[in-house]
């Protein structure tokens, strides 16, 4: 190239020594200047092509350069997800690069020309290869609600886990950190209908340790063979659960929802997990609703602390008299008269309750 302006710069300075002439120019030389600027033109006119055909080249190889940077950031972020997701485009990647290797090889300079080709080429493959990573996120995402939304539905109590944020480098840490949240729900759901069995035993224990002893001996009878039978089953559903809890959370649980977690409804994987409890809640429940009305019943049978106030005065009377077959009323309401809130209303009370036995006799006067 810089032998041909070399040459041009020389046919110019000749041009323009004819042309500096002092002296009009023969009609000879006249022409042959004519024919040097024609010379002259047309050098200048295939150098302004071949300079036009080299910025083209220029272009396109500089294009292409990008691309093949394109090329290694796209290949980077192939190494930044699962084999599972980047093989089929890391060897269509490979291929691309093959065919350009190729062209060339074969073409030169001339295959630059085929830039715009390449480059729709690689912008097809990163933009399917996005498509797939958004479909495993979209994936992911409609598995982790559709479990939030089941277990809410069916255990209504139940704190849930922090939403889990996809990994595409490891998808299936992702896929082990949800499950264990959903494990963590029912495990947590299990532990309350447990304390709940306990404390329902609990409350039971007490009642039957003495409280029943309030009741009238009708009712009592009744309430104790109650109060055994929900003790027996508490005591029994509480052995059950516990290695029941257990297999919730170990390993058979886990390789079925690591198995089918993904592909699976959450209602069909944790349907007989969610079952349990819910039955088990349920039957809990109405034993709670059966033990509160015993307690109820006992409460409104127990002496209040002015009831007690009476019985005792009534049992000092007793002792003091001598009497085994009762006081007379008149002398119980003379001393329960240095009292302050006993009234005959609590007497009333006592007698609803089968704690006072009141006989009225006549009173024959001499």
């Amino acid at each position: 190239m810089s032998s041909t302006y070399e040459a041009l710069r020389k046919q110019l300075e000749d041009l323009l020594s004819i042309v500096d002439y002092a002296t009009p120019l023969p009609v000879e030389d006249l022409l042959r200047a004519v024919k040097a600027h024609q010379r002259l033109q047309n050098d200048i006119y295939r150098l302004e092509q071949r300079a036009a055909q080299f910025e083209k080249a220029l272009s396109h190889y500089s294009k292409t350069r990008q691309l093949l940077h394109h090329a290694v950031d796209l290949q980077q972020r192939f190494q930044q997800v699962t084999a599972d997701t980047s093989v089929v485009f890391q060897k269509e990647l490979d291929a691309w690069a093959l065919r350009i290797s190729g062209e060339l090889s074969s073409n030169k300079l001339s295959a630059f020309e085929n830039e715009a080709v390449w480059r729709e080429q690689i912008e097809s493959i990163q933009h399917r290869f996005e498509q797939r990573l958004q479909a495993e996120r979209d994936c992911f995402a409609r598995v982790q609600a559709d479990y939030k939304k089941s277990l809410v539905s069916k255990l209504t109590n139940s704190r849930m886990w922090t939403d889990v944020v996809f990994n595409p480098l490891e998808p299936q840490d992702s896929y082990m950190r949800l499950w264990e949240g959903v494990q963590e729900v029912l495990k947590e759901a299990v532990g309350d209908v447990r304390k709940g069995m306990q404390s329902t035993y609990d409350r039971a224990a007490r009642l039957q340790g003495g409280a029943l002893l309030n009741l009238p001996q009708a009712e009592r009878s009744t309430k104790q063979a109650l109060l055994d039978d929900l003790l027996v089953q508490l005591s029994e559903y509480m052995s059950k659960t516990a290695s029941w809890a257990e297999s919730v959370v170990g390993p058979r649980f886990t390789e079925k929802v690591t198995r089918d977690g993904a592909t699976k409804s959450a209602e069909d994987v944790l349907r007989v997990a969610i079952e349990q409890i819910s039955s088990l809640s349920e039957w809990l429940q109405g034993q709670v609703s059966e033990l509160t009305e015993i307690e109820q019943s006992v409460i409104a049978a127990s002496p209040s602390s002015e009831e007690q106030t009476i019985l005792a005065m009534l049992a000092n009377l007793q002792q003091e008299t001598g009497s085994l077959d009762g006081i007379e009323i008149g002398l119980l309401l003379q001393r329960l008269g240095e009292r302050q809130g006993v009234s005959w209303h609590n007497i009333a009370s006592l007698y609803s309750k089968q704690r006072l036995r009141i006989k009225i006799a006549p009173v024959v006067l001499d």
